[in-house]
């Protein structure tokens, strides 16, 4: 029993052992006193850190008193520091591996403590030097109004919060105060900690070397955590710490006010620059434009009664609202912290004048230095108005050369609609009856004409038939699509049942387009090609718009030819190992793609690979199934594919790239190791009368695709596998005759299988000389 015991608690009594083994390893550490530093190395020798596990030293050192020390080691390799209480626990660790945190810094009550001094990866060794000592911060008591130049040194202490050189800067407010503090150095930080050290607020490094805390103090002591963002940084530095005056100027609406920044400006506690504020009253709701003309990158933030943002502009941009009638302030900032600069404020109104313009009418209008501006202040502009009192398609444009528009509501907000705009110049679309707003505008500033253009947008409607041909031409009087913004004309026709359906483009106009949809529904029925496609319909009606995406001139002639017809793809059936000629025609089936096709037909008795070439001097393509070649006019395209028993269909196409109306002719030969059809089977005749005979038979190979009948050697029909019988009409009465029935697939034919019979007597052929005696 104790030795089943000693079994079973051996592991632990292993485990215990080892721990006090690796106890016994580190338990051992060096000695060090505060404010000293130690030359150390690490080698594959070194013993094992219980917390990295890799190459470790360790060495203890005791407090007398509260103190706040810095601990850091320098190394070619990456290291981690533990500190640890007396008992080995972890209390703090820092990492060369780590940017932000090479260092230790801590404030420790007296005691007893170890260092553990480690590296980031596995069999990493090198010399290193640990520096240890107590982390003195120099403080110094400062008062508002004050510019000092202070300077971080290797003797200086270091910040907790960025772990570079520190100074300590404490002062003491006997009331609230909008306070500025501003740091300028090489890659200063700067932190706000009240008097506990908790940090209140921070800021880091801005452009040209400032960095500033801006902001409202209660009554009471703070400090500031004078440091830089640079690792190891020593320099000087600029402490400029001073009351937050803001003077606020009251200015009138549509003036003109020049101003400057300057070190005796107030600080934006919004962009951290150089401000100058301007109040304003409204007694009435007002359309407003702020604008400052300035070198300087600047911002404007537009702020209410109780100093809270309402909207802000940045990097030069002018600003433009609505509001309503109260009290406001602008606050003009730079938006670069450290510089200087002069300014022009302009502030006013925006008065854009705002006429009316009549359905199917036109108007001239000019811009000069009295118009009111656009948006973003760039351009100037003028407002036309118009009303529908119902639902109508419109079209509005602007001519002139810099001149674009928009279409807003009654509210003067951006409406946007179900139009095409192209560049600004022309918006085509439907309307619900309601009032609307056009803003003509410009793409730049400048003193020029223009003219406003809205119409009705009427298109109009030829009704056309399926497989029919139309000709025509785009005019000035035609309507515009709201698709590509351009001239179209309309073609309607009906389906009487669900039918695959080809329209066909050919234009001189290069990017001439068909846009297809169900007249109910007003849906657009999406077509492959741009000028050609094929799709199926169900029955209903549907209209055909031919438009046009070119800029070509709109006085410029441009036909077209409109082809619709049924999409029929005749199939043919083709024999294994004999050359086919053939036609891509005008009259030839459309793929989906809209290219000419046309299709065969084969069968396979078993698993076999077929070989199909095809020889063309146009671009060409095969499709059989998922498999596709396509290849250009210089060279034969050949598809190889293994295929199961069965019934296959593949195309033949032309495909010259952006002409899918080529037509042309070609070559065909299919190749593979299949056998001729088997010969039918169980051939009989069925007598009717003396003039029909019926012979029937049964299918020989399921790979057969066809019979050819013969009646005394001359072939009178060639029927499909879904017949196996075939009557034979117009016989003489009492006559014998001889027939066969060869089958047939891609491979060729089969053996004929002939029969003999004769036909029944006529009994009653003697009554036709009397009958035509009597007739006569």
């Amino acid at each position: 029993m104790q030795t089943l015991l000693f079994k079973l608690l051996r592991p632990l009594f292993l485990s215990f052992f080892f721990l006090i083994c690796l106890h016994a390893s580190v338990a051992s550490p060096i000695a060090i006193d505060i404010n000293s530093t130690i030359n150390g190395e690490l080698t594959s020798e070194s013993e094992t850190s219980p917390n990295s596990h890799n190459a470790s030293e360790y060495y203890t050192f005791t407090l007398t008193e509260d103190k706040n020390i810095s601990i850091s080691v320098e190394s070619d390799i990456y290291y981690k520091i533990y500190l640890l209480d007396n008992n080995g626990t972890v209390i703090k660790e820092a990492s060369k591996y780590d940017y932000n945190n090479k260092r230790i810094i801590a404030t420790l009550p007296q005691g007893t403590y170890k260092i553990d001094v480690t590296t980031v990866f596995n069999d990493s060794y090198s010399s290193f030097i640990l520096a240890f000592k107590e982390n003195i911060i120099e403080t110094q008591s400062i008062n508002l109004e004050t510019i000092l130049d202070g300077e971080w040194t290797n003797n200086s202490g270091l910040s907790p919060r960025s772990q570079k050189y520190s100074n300590y800067y404490t002062f003491v407010l006997t009331e609230k105060t909008d306070v500025v503090i501003d740091l300028e150095s090489y890659s200063p930080s700067l932190y706000l900690l009240d008097s506990n050290y908790n940090v209140i607020d921070s800021a880091t490094y801005y452009m040209g070397g400032h960095t500033k805390i801006v902001r409202t103090l209660e009554a009471g002591s703070y400090i500031m955590d004078v440091t830089s963002s640079n690792y190891n940084n020593t320099g000087i530095y600029t402490l400029r710490f001073k009351k937050n005056i803001i003077e606020k100027i009251e200015i009138d609406l549509n003036s003109t006010v020049e101003g400057n920044w300057n070190l005796s400006s107030g600080i934006s506690t919004h962009s951290k620059g150089y401000t100058q504020y301007y109040t304003f009253t409204l007694s009435e709701a007002k359309n407003l434009f702020i604008g400052v003309d300035s070198n300087k990158n600047h911002n404007i933030y537009l702020l209410d009664e109780n100093n809270s943002v309402i909207k802000r502009t940045f990097s030069g941009a002018n600003m433009f609202i609505n509001l309503d009638a109260g009290n406001y302030m602008i606050d003009v900032s730079l938006g670069n912290t450290y510089q200087n600069g002069t300014y022009t404020l302009i502030f006013k109104e925006n008065i854009i004048e705002n006429s009316s313009i009549e359905l199917n009418s036109s108007i001239q209008g000019s811009w000069n230095s009295t118009s009111g501006l656009t948006s973003n202040g760039n351009a100037y502009a003028h407002y036309y108005t118009f009303t529908l009192n119902e639902r109508k398609d419109i079209v509005i444009s602007i001519l002139g050369d810099n001149s674009r528009c928009k279409l807003l509501d009654k509210d003067g907000n951006h409406f946007v609609f179900d139009p095409i705009s192209v560049y600004g110049k022309r918006m085509v679309g439907t309307l619900e009856a309601g009032t609307y707003i056009i803003n003509a505008t410009q793409n730049v500033k400048k003193e020029e004409s223009y003219t406003v253009s809205l119409y009705e947008n009427i298109i109009k409607n030829q009704e056309i038939v399926l497989n029919s041909k139309v000709k025509g031409r785009w005019l000035d009087t035609d309507g515009i699509s709201s698709h590509t913004n351009r001239k179209v004309k309309r073609f309607t026709f009906h389906l009487e049942k669900r039918t695959e359906v080809s329209i066909d483009l050919n234009s001189s106009k290069e990017y001439a387009r068909i846009i297809l949809k169900n007249v109910d529904t007003d849906r657009m029925i999406g077509m492959t090609l741009y000028t050609r496609g094929v799709v199926t319909l169900d029955a209903g009606k549907y209209y055909i718009d031919v438009t046009y995406l070119d800029d070509v001139s709109e006085n410029k002639i441009n036909t077209f030819v409109l082809h619709i017809k049924e999409n029929i793809i005749e199939k043919k059936s083709i024999i294994f190992d004999t050359p086919t000629k053939g036609e891509w025609t005008i009259d030839s089936g459309f793929s989906k793609e809209g290219h000419y096709i046309n299709q065969y037909t084969f069968s396979l008795a078993e698993k076999t690979t077929v070989f199909i070439t095809l020889k063309s001097e146009n671009s060409k393509f095969i499709k059989l199934g998922w498999a596709n070649t396509y290849g250009d006019k210089f060279s034969n395209i050949y598809l190889v594919k293994e295929l199961d028993k069965g019934t296959y269909t593949f195309d033949v196409g032309i495909s010259e790239w952006n002409k899918p109306y080529k037509t042309g002719n070609y070559e065909l030969l299919i190749e593979a190791n299949v056998k001729p059809a088997l010969p039918i089977k169980n051939l009989n005749t069925e007598l009717i009368n003396a003039y029909n005979s019926v012979i029937k038979w049964e299918k020989g190979s399921s790979d057969t695709v066809g019979y050819k009948i013969y009646l005394n050697d001359k072939l009178v029909a060639d029927v499909n596998t879904s017949k196996s019988s075939y009557t034979l009409n117009g016989l003489d009465p009492n006559s014998e005759y001889s027939y066969s029935v060869i089958a047939y697939n891609s491979a060729g034919e089969s053996k004929a299988v002939s029969g003999n019979f004769k036909t029944k007597k006529d009994d009653y052929a003697w009554l036709i000389p009397m009958q035509y005696n009597i007739l006569n």
